[in-house]
């Protein structure tokens, strides 16, 4: 194989990098096709680049995507970011991770600084110390970095659709935002406007923060789990008090590995590769992995077992609206639950609504027979896959483009994300209506 010359991939980090110069990059290198079959080296070159799309039609909506407002009519504005389009105002930043809120996003740089762009809402999840009520729904179109953040170093992000948690690298938790139940875990319902200290934690060895809708979770280095905010609707807390950061002792002893929040109910990952699952199924849709129509609040409020992963050592979680993925730890992907939209990506809909079992993934769907699935995101109508291979599969509800096929069609198969195909993609973060992607 032909070296790449070292100039072209000094190049590639420069803050000049622009959308042209990526179209023309696979020309530059005699031998690209070499390259692309090169995952390390893909991803040397061109690691810590961001694409966004989806936020549908109205200026409301585009500013999560990270891109200048475009002064076009609002009805093109869906199809301008129908597509993935690379976000150009981070560039000259190394961006490590990313996370979607519904009304926000987030980017964490490799040094641990963090941006965030979208619309502020009561209590400013963006925390910018220039929001105060005043600025109620004012659009961010164009990531600034966070403030109040200048003298720590931030490991990890989490956005809820209206409230962000950030980790230190000193296992100290901040939170901003909404905060209506109490899910910034600060003793009282007054919103944020700027990161603020979880007084609650610390001392915690915190390694992992999770944001639900209007609830949070924070995972030790010993596999404890706290949770706080509205999460009694799906699991029993020892603590009345949903403002401040409560033990899950119904976990005591089974060290926990990663943390997935839906709607109203929980996944829980054990550090054995074990999947536990609690909450309420309001619709019957199997969402726990188990049936509950025996009980008649439809509930599960202790975290049980899913029988059926007894077998099986899980990789991954992920919790949508009304479904649930698990990720294998040899690749197979399994999902069940609400199934309306296509989520399940088990290539029907009605009138089989639902899957009451867990349903191994790509059986009965062709498209992901011969895929390796290395990552899986649940929004709360739609769903993601990585791959291996660096290329990513969406499906489920499209109505706002974040599926990223160019249109506001549905699909209940997994689909390629073409656009994304000459890239390797590390991780994305997905919600109602837009969708990052992170090479």
């Amino acid at each position: 194989m032909d070296e790449v010359p070292p100039e072209l991939l000094a190049w590639t980090f420069e803050s000049c990098l622009t959308e042209q110069h990526l179209r023309i990059l696979p020309f530059v290198c005699r031998r690209w096709r070499d390259v692309c079959a090169n995952a390390a080296l893909r991803r040397a070159m061109l690691r810590g680049l961001v694409f966004s799309f989806g936020g549908g039609d109205s200026h409301f909506d585009q500013s999560v995507l990270g891109h200048p407002r475009q002064e076009e009519p609002s009805s093109h504005q869906g199809v301008r970011w129908a597509a993935p389009a690379r976000i150009g105002a981070l560039r000259g930043l190394r961006i490590a991770a990313v996370a979607a809120g519904e009304n926000h996003s987030l980017f964490l740089t490799d040094d641990g600084q963090v941006y965030a762009c979208g619309v502020s809402l009561n209590g400013s999840q963006l925390g910018f110390a220039g929001c105060r009520e005043e600025d109620l729904c004012q659009m961010h179109y164009v990531p600034e970095r966070v403030s109040g953040l200048d003298d720590v170093v931030v490991v990890k992000i989490a956005a809820g659709p209206t409230h962000s948690l950030v980790l230190t690298s000193t296992a100290a938790v901040y939170s901003f935002g909404e905060n209506r139940y109490g899910h910034l875990g600060l003793g009282d319902y007054e919103n944020r406007w700027t990161p603020t200290l979880v007084e609650a934690l610390r001392g915690e060895e915190i390694v992992q923060v999770v944001a639900g809708d209007t609830n949070s979770a924070a995972i030790t280095k010993s596999g404890q789990v706290f949770m706080w905010g509205s999460c009694r609707s799906c699991i029993d807390l020892p603590s009345n008090d949903p403002t401040k950061p409560t033990l899950v002792e119904a976990l005591s002893g089974t060290p926990i590995a990663a943390v997935a929040l839906g709607e109203c109910h929980c996944l829980f990952l054990t550090t054995d590769g074990l999947v536990l699952s609690c909450g309420l199924d309001l619709y019957h849709s199997g969402l726990l992995g188990y049936d509950v129509r025996d009980n008649p609040r439809k509930e599960q409020r202790v975290p049980r077992p899913i029988p059926h992963f007894t077998g099986e050592v899980a990789a991954a979680i992920a919790a949508g609206e009304g479904h649930s993925l698990v990720l294998t730890r040899d690749g197979r992907l399994f999902a069940f639950g609400d199934n309306r939209s296509g989520q399940l990506g088990l290539g029907r809909t009605s009138p089989e609504l639902n899957v009451s079992k867990p349903t191994e993934l790509p059986s009965p769907v062709a498209a992901l027979a011969h895929v390796q699935v290395a990552g899986v995101v649940a929004a709360p109508l739609h769903s993601c896959a990585i791959a291996h291979d660096g290329s990513v599969y969406s499906f489920g509800d499209g109505e706002f483009y974040q599926l990223g096929h160019g249109t506001t069609d549905s699909w209940n198969v997994p689909k390629k994300i073409d656009a994304l195909v000459p890239f390797f993609m590390t991780s994305i973060a997905s919600t109602r209506a837009h969708t990052l992607a992170l090479l």
